[in-house]
């Protein structure tokens, strides 16, 4: 696992993205007990290296590959490119301008 993100309106909710061995999202609603594999439309070989939940939707994720910028609107159970010229780019770090 290199980067975790937990919905502030739902913390029993747990995002992981892996890299390295395993790719992809995985997802926990029971604080970490169990876990699925939430990663329909990343490429299987993608490095999931960030994630952040919008803060004012948690349905709302987006995650950060080595293959650019993913946004799911589903709480994870399926992922859109929302690259604009972003590909090919490792992208570590997602943050939310705090007004917007």
């Amino acid at each position: 696992v290199i980067t975790i993100a937990i919905p502030k309106l739902s913390p029993q909710t747990i995002y992981a993205g892996l890299c390295y061995g395993s790719y992809g999202v995985y997802k926990s609603t029971d604080a970490g007990a169990s876990w699925t594999i939430t990663s329909t439309g990343i490429p299987t070989d993608s490095w999931v290296t960030s994630l952040a939940v919008d803060p004012k939707n948690a349905s709302t994720v987006y995650a950060g590959t080595n293959k650019g910028i993913f946004k799911s609107t589903d709480s994870g159970t399926s992922w859109t490119t929302k690259n604009s010229g972003l590909t090919n780019l490792n992208i570590y770090f997602i943050s939310f301008y705090p007004e917007n």
